[in-house]
């Protein structure tokens, strides 16, 4: 995984659904949001505006109190639980309407600290295995109680967010994490329903690979579109500056036919193609998958609503020849274009 920046910790960017998820489970559980909110600033009456936004000082004290309060219970992975997709507003958005899974796993880790979260991840392949790796932001002793809670929280709500996508089909295979204790495995086992390791050397959450080939059942360009420009500007706000991925999505999709080099896209950005891979490497992409983004979106677009040719949109995609295309569009979707337009 790579090891990202520290966040900003008095910059007041995040939504508060992660907070208030807290609030409303310990609340259930008898214990009183003053106790949760203590220290952090935030008045109960505003856990339900929209608007409202948090810094990390904010979220980092509320998590105290929560670990604290907590004790030995599962009420740190019950709200986890709770963490669906509209929990995370634009980002939700964005994984749900994502043309596939792949898609929808890049979206979720470029956009991941949209959200204000404890841990970043990462996706690897391990044979027929999915593999997604936590690694908490501000702790790195695995005996941390904090550093437990932040992994228990996202692997809760990884395995909410895999019902959603999945359905039925949706099963996890195994969970490592990197600490152990009495009964750890024995309770998560109980709540994940899966094979427990604990004491390992990261925190992981694995379930089959082929998973992540099937349709996604509520993939729309339109929507996708619309909600991925958000999160790019509302990434832009969370860095502190301008996102250079979001000026060469920007620049790629007003391309007429095919795609400069990262030579030419560094010009037109009037700065040089070192900078620019050194700027996309640390918002977590590449000028390499940038391209291969738009192509993908640019050709659902097209195939939804337009009647061009496939050789008329391989040409503005860039691909030499129909062929090629329509290989591309198959990788990327199980489906060939005449398939996926007459669906």
């Amino acid at each position: 995984m790579m090891h990202r920046k520290k966040p900003n910790l008095d910059q007041p960017v995040y939504p508060v659904r992660t907070v208030a998820a807290l609030v409303e489970v310990f609340r259930d559980a008898g214990i009183i949001p003053d106790r949760l909110l203590d220290g952090s600033g935030l008045a109960i009456g505003r856990l339900d505006d929209p608007q409202e936004r948090l810094s990390y000082r904010q979220i980092l004290a509320v998590w105290r109190n929560a670990v604290r309060h907590a004790g030995g219970s599962d009420l740190i992975l019950q709200a986890g639980r709770r963490m669906h997709f509209a929990a995370y507003g634009a980002i939700g958005y964005t994984v749900l309407s994502s043309p596939t899974h792949d898609d929808a796993a890049d979206r979720a880790i470029r956009f991941g600290r949209l959200v204000g979260p404890l841990s970043d991840l990462s996706l690897e392949q391990e044979g027929e295995t999915a593999v997604w790796v936590y690694e908490p932001i501000f702790w790195e002793d695995p005996n941390d109680p904090l550093y437990r809670a932040a992994v228990e929280f996202h692997l809760a709500s990884h395995l909410t967010v895999l019902s959603n996508l999945y359905g039925d089909h949706a099963r996890v295979d195994e969970i490592r994490v990197a600490y152990d204790g009495p009964g750890v495995a024995r309770r998560y086992e109980n709540f994940f329903g899966c094979r427990i390791c604990a004491g390992q050397p990261r925190n992981e959450f694995r379930y089959r690979r082929a998973l992540m080939s099937l349709p996604m059942a509520y993939s729309d360009a339109a929507t996708h579109a619309a909600v991925r420009e958000t999160c790019e500007r509302l990434l832009a706000e969370v860095h502190g500056t301008t996102s250079a991925a979001a000026d060469v999505h920007r620049v790629l999709l007003g391309c007429d036919e095919g795609f400069p080099g990262i030579e030419e896209m560094a010009r037109r950005l009037s700065m040089n193609a070192r900078t620019l891979r050194r700027r996309l490497e640390a918002e977590n992409t590449s000028y390499r998958a940038i391209v291969a983004d738009v192509r993908k979106q640019l050709a659902l677009t097209y195939l939804r609503t337009t009647t061009m040719k496939h050789e008329q949109i391989a040409a503005k995609l860039g691909y030499s020849d129909a062929a090629n295309f329509r290989h591309a569009f198959l990788r990327w979707t199980g489906r060939n274009p005449s398939e996926f337009r007459e669906r």
